[in-house]
């Protein structure tokens, strides 16, 4: 009772002081860059919730839930969240392992031997995609089957005695299946369905209050419809699979302030054990010793020393993007009806970006670029950041035609470091720039004094 009385505060408390950590002018930025996403991906909706210093401080929704007839699109609309639903999953085998009701070194034939699952298979590997179990929901359109309500019984008679894809451990690959296994083993250990689990053991500690599984209760007036477009069509209502198609690893509808309640608890890590949040917060090693940048539900990913959490969703006319950078106290959760925008290229990588360049503090090496590119802009240089060979090279001529070729493209809108190495003593670092009109690829290379030797803009090749 303690822990929840604890969690409640957490998450009400951040509710009360919201809206003083943005600036106004934060405020004006965030409502444009939504604007100009739904103008150009044509999406019917966008709800957006920001979190900062463990506070809600960013929620507003824009265009329309549903199109025929026309309902607005509100912070209490609900979406479907898609693959986000994973880590919800997670949350609740954690609680029950918090409990002492199961371990996630537990085979998953302990509780579904009707699976005829190898020992080896265990739950920790179902949560991580490393179990071996193969994908058997691989489409992204409803067949007739699917049209049809199923249990969750039948679904289990209809995997079991399948071979596995790898060995577990071995490898990893996303597998929607195992993590349906997960939900499974929820309901078995608890006696309850998953969706009443999830809300005894999750939901209701962090005042999740308005959560539901697809397509097993009606939709509220206010909710949001899936929509998707055949080839480049017209916006359609986006068909959609029965009830348990989508089960446990996709099959949840909730708000972005209710995400934004779920990102307080996780980086404030109120509702778990310490050693719970130990496994949700480090990603699995595979057999081979690699890092498969992935944990329980959740992506795992450090850039520049600060470790990200995520997850994006795609189905059957949603698409929802998670995104915590619990150092810095800062998420952004993201959700519209559409199956045209994806989590990954038109979410994390673009609009998410775009409002962590809002939001979230740069890390020291993104502060860096961040004044040198805009010192480009000006066609000037901070010399002493610079080589002596660098120096040379940034002539008179060289600074005027970068101040001259960046002037097209406009104002810098997100810097994202994709990938980092070290070779012979030299650091290279190689960032994707968003501006207001295209996106850049930069490459920087640093002397191991740090000052730069060499640091290039093109245009991106997308």
């Amino acid at each position: 009772m303690h822990r929840v009385l604890v969690a409640l505060f957490l998450i009400f408390a951040p509710l009360c002081a919201t809206a003083q950590t943005l600036t106004p002018q934060d405020r004006r930025v965030i409502d444009a860059t939504l604007r100009q996403w739904m103008t150009k991906t044509k999406a019917p909706s966008v709800s957006v919730a920001v979190v900062r210093d463990d506070a809600i401080v960013y929620v507003r929704a824009f265009g329309d839930a549903r199109l025929g007839p026309r309902v607005p699109a509100t912070p209490q609309t609900r979406y479907g969240i898609a693959s986000v639903t994973k880590q919800f999953t997670a949350a609740g085998i954690l609680r029950l392992a918090d409990e002492g009701k199961l371990a996630l070194s537990d085979s998953a034939s302990k509780y579904l031997p009707e699976l005829g699952l190898p020992d080896t298979v265990t739950i920790r590997g179902l949560l991580s995609h490393t179990a071996g179990v193969p994908e058997l929901f691989d489409l992204d359109h409803v067949t007739p089957l699917m049209a049809r309500p199923v249990s969750v019984a039948s679904q289990i008679a209809q995997w079991a005695h399948r071979p596995l894809d790898f060995e577990p451990g071995a490898e990893w690959r996303y597998s929607n299946t195992g993590i349906d296994f997960a939900g499974a083993i929820i309901e078995k250990v608890t006696g309850l369905p998953y969706i009443d689990a999830l809300r005894r053991e999750v939901f209701t500690p962090l005042g999740m209050a308005d959560v539901i599984q697809r397509n097993t209760v009606l939709l509220a007036q206010g909710d949001a419809y899936g929509y998707t477009r055949y080839a480049v069509g017209p916006a359609r209502h986006a068909p959609s699979p029965a009830a348990n198609w989508n089960f446990a690893g996709g099959g949840l509808v909730m708000t972005p302030t209710d995400l934004a309640r779920w990102d307080i608890s996780v980086m404030a890590r109120s509702l778990f054990s310490s050693a719970s949040y130990d496994a949700l917060y480090t990603p699995i090693l595979l057999t081979d010793g690699h890092n498969a940048h992935y944990s329980l539900g959740l992506g795992v990913y450090e850039s520049d020393g600060r470790l990200n959490l995520q997850h994006g969703g795609d189905g059957f006319g949603f698409t929802a993007e998670n995104m915590m950078w619990p150092a810095a106290r800062t998420a952004i959760a993201v959700c519209t009806n559409n199956s045209w925008t994806s989590s990954i290229p038109d979410l994390r990588d673009d609009l998410v970006a775009r409002l962590a360049y809002i939001v979230l503090p740069p890390t020291p090496s993104e502060a860096r670029v961040r004044e040198v590119f805009a010192a480009f802009r000006r066609g000037t240089i901070d010399r002493s950041r610079f080589t002596e060979d660098a120096n040379d090279f940034y002539s008179a001529t060289v600074l005027a035609d970068q101040k001259s070729g960046l002037s097209l493209f406009g104002a810098p809108r997100a810097f994202t470091l994709l990938r980092q190495s070290v070779e012979v003593g030299s650091t290279y670092r190689y960032w994707k720039i968003l501006t207001d009109r295209a996106d850049l690829d930069a490459t920087e290379i640093d002397a191991p004094d740090g000052r730069i030797k060499e640091f290039l803009i093109a245009a991106a090749h997308n």
